[in-house]
């Protein structure tokens, strides 16, 4: 199982209904959804999930938030 990260809220809605995403139709592309407003993190390429998963939360949690 897949290690879980502690993520930032959306810095849109302030929401923590934070999960990953895989692409349609892919087993390679992840990203993370906030699934009460839609944003999306940077996506990432990656055939190892656990290995996504770190490089979407870091990434997610490195995100600038708009005040």
């Amino acid at each position: 199982m897949a290690k879980k990260y502690d993520l930032k809220p959306c810095p849109y809605c302030g929401s923590s209904n934070i999960k990953p995403w895989l692409m349609l139709g892919s087993n390679r592309f992840w990203n993370l959804m906030c699934y009460d407003c839609g944003s999306m993190g940077p996506q990432t390429e990656n055939d190892h999930k656990p290995t996504a998963l770190r490089v979407i939360s870091e990434l997610w949690n490195k995100r600038y938030k708009y005040d």
